[in-house]
C-alpha cells in the first residue's frame, strides 16, 4: 500500500508554476529534476502545452524545451496567438534556435496577426531577434500591423469574423492601439535584428515629438529607450533629436543622470555638438547633393585636408570606402597613398567583409598606377584567411582574387588564401576533379605580371 496518492499531472504543472514566481531555484536538485521528468514524459497529453514551455524556458530548462519542441510542432496549427507567443518567449528566455519550428511559426502567425494581442506580436518579435532569426518578412508583417492599429483601422468584417469560425480558440480582436511603449519594445526588437523600416519610425518619431511636447509629465525611460534604437539603426532623425535635446535643457530635473547619459550618448553620435557647426554641415551637404559635386577638384580639397588632419586627429574614419570613392575619380600621389595604407592597418580587424572588398579593389586600381605596399596586402590576407567565414563563396572568391592582382603577395599566405576559397573547391567537386588550387593563383599571379 503506497503511503502517498499518486500525482496527477495538473500537481506538476502547479509546482512549476509556484517555482516561477520563486524565480530562483537550483536546477540540480533531484526533486525539481523529478517535476520536470513526470512533464517531459507526459507532454503530449497537456491541453495547453505552450504555458508549460513558458514556465520551462523562465526557468532556463533547455534540455527540457528541446524534448518537447516535437509535440509542439505537431500542434502549431491549432495554437492561438497567444499560446504562440508564450512558445516564442520560451525560446527567447533559453536564446534556444529551431529552424523547422521557427519558420511553421512565423507562418502561423502571420495568418493570425490581425487577432493578436499587442503583448503576443511583441512576445514573437523579441523571440526572432533574440535567438538571431532574421525573418523580415515576418518583421515587416508586424511593422504594418502595429502601423494599422495605432491608425486605429482595428474594424473586422464580417467575412473575417467568418473565416474565423473554425478557429478552436475564441475571436477576440484587439481594441486598443497599441501603446507608446509598446511600439519602442517593437523599435528595439528591430534595432537587434538590424531591421530599418523607415515608415515605422517615421510614424514612431512623430509619436515621440508629441508625447514630449505634451503638458503632461512624460516617460523619459522610454525616450532613452528610443534614442538608442534610432541610434544604433543609424536613422538620423534630426527634429527628433532636436525636441528632445530642447527638453532635457530646458527641463533636465526630469530625466534621472543615468537616462541623460544614455540620451546624449546615442544624439552625440548623430548629430554634432553645437548648432553653428550642424547648420554649416547641413548647408554643404545640400549644396553638394544640389549640384552633384563628385568631381576630382573637390575630392582633391577632401584628400588634402584628410592628409592635414591626420597629423593631429588620431579618429577613426571609413577608409576603405571614402578612398574607393576618391580612386575611382582621380589618381593619388605618394601623401594620399601613405595614408590609405597607414588607415587600412590601422583598422585592419574591425574590417566587415564589404570592407575587406572595397580595400581590394582600391589596391588592384592602384597596382595599375604602379603603387603597391607588400606589407599591407601580406596583413590583409593573413586576416582574410582567419576571417574566410564571415564571407559567402563569391565574394571571397572575389576579395582574395583583386588582392592576388594588387602585388607580390607571401606566397605561404598566398596558399592559406586560396585553400579557402570554397567556390573552387566547390566547382572542382561538380565537375569531379582533384585537382588543387595552384593553378588557380598562379593564374592570377602570371595576368598579375603581364598586366
Amino acid at each position: 500500500m503506497c503511503r502517498h496518492k499518486r500525482k496527477k499531472l495538473y500537481h506538476y504543472v502547479l509546482a512549476l508554476k509556484r517555482l516561477n514566481e520563486i524565480n530562483h531555484i537550483d536546477i540540480s536538485d533531484w526533486r525539481f529534476k523529478l517535476i520536470l521528468s513526470k512533464v517531459v514524459k507526459r507532454a503530449r497529453y497537456f491541453t495547453d502545452l505552450p504555458a508549460v514551455c513558458y514556465y520551462l524556458g523562465n526557468l532556463k530548462c533547455v534540455e527540457s524545451i528541446e524534448k518537447v519542441t516535437y509535440h509542439l510542432i505537431e500542434r502549431m496549427e491549432y495554437y492561438s496567438p497567444l499560446q504562440l507567443g508564450r512558445i516564442a518567449s520560451a525560446f527567447s528566455s533559453c536564446k534556444l534556435f529551431n529552424k523547422y519550428l521557427f519558420s511553421i511559426l512565423a507562418l502561423r502567425f502571420k495568418s493570425l496577426i490581425d487577432i493578436a494581442s499587442n503583448s503576443s506580436i511583441i512576445s514573437v518579435a523579441q523571440a526572432f531577434a533574440n535567438c538571431m532569426v532574421y525573418n523580415f518578412s515576418l518583421f515587416n508583417t508586424v511593422s504594418f500591423e502595429f502601423q494599422r492599429r495605432v491608425n486605429k483601422d482595428i474594424l473586422h468584417t464580417k467575412e473575417r469574423m467568418l473565416n474565423a469560425a473554425h478557429l478552436t480558440f475564441s475571436f477576440n480582436p484587439p481594441k486598443e492601439p497599441p501603446s507608446l511603449g509598446e511600439l519602442v519594445e517593437l523599435g528595439e526588437c528591430f534595432a537587434t535584428s538590424k531591421y530599418k523600416d523607415l515608415s515605422y519610425f517615421n510614424m514612431l518619431s512623430a509619436l515621440l515629438v508629441d508625447h514630449v511636447n505634451q503638458p503632461d509629465p512624460f516617460d523619459p525611460i522610454i525616450i532613452a529607450k528610443a534614442i538608442s534604437v534610432y541610434s544604433i539603426l543609424k536613422i538620423n532623425d534630426i527634429p527628433l533629436m532636436e525636441e528632445v535635446l530642447k527638453k532635457v535643457h530646458t527641463k533636465p530635473y526630469n530625466f534621472p543622470p543615468a537616462l541623460m547619459a544614455s540620451i546624449l550618448k546615442s544624439v552625440s553620435s548623430m548629430i554634432p555638438r553645437t548648432l553653428k557647426i550642424y547648420q554649416s554641415l547641413t548647408d554643404v551637404v545640400i549644396f553638394a547633393h544640389n549640384i552633384g559635386l563628385s568631381k576630382p577638384q573637390f575630392l582633391s580639397s577632401v584628400i588634402a585636408n584628410l592628409i592635414k588632419n591626420s597629423r593631429k586627429d588620431r579618429s577613426e574614419y571609413d577608409a576603405p570606402k571614402v578612398f574607393e570613392i576618391v580612386t575611382s575619380k582621380m589618381k593619388l600621389d605618394g601623401e594620399s597613398f601613405s595614408l590609405f595604407c597607414y588607415q587600412t592597418k590601422k583598422l585592419m580587424n574591425k574590417l566587415e567583409p564589404c570592407d575587406f572588398m572595397r580595400a581590394a579593389r582600391v589596391t588592384r586600381r592602384l597596382k595599375r598606377q604602379e603603387m603597391t605596399d607588400v606589407k599591407l596586402l601580406n596583413l590583409m590576407g593573413l586576416r582574410l584567411a582567419e576571417v574566410s567565414d564571415e564571407f559567402n563563396a563569391h565574394q571571397y572568391n572575389a576579395v582574395i582574387t583583386d588582392l592576388t592582382l594588387s602585388g607580390n603577395i607571401q606566397g605561404e599566405i598566398l596558399r592559406t588564401m586560396w585553400s579557402k576559397n570554397t567556390l573552387v573547391t566547390r566547382l572542382n567537386k561538380s565537375i569531379g576533379t582533384q585537382r588543387d588550387l595552384r593553378p588557380c593563383w598562379r593564374g592570377c599571379i602570371r595576368a598579375n605580371h603581364s598586366g
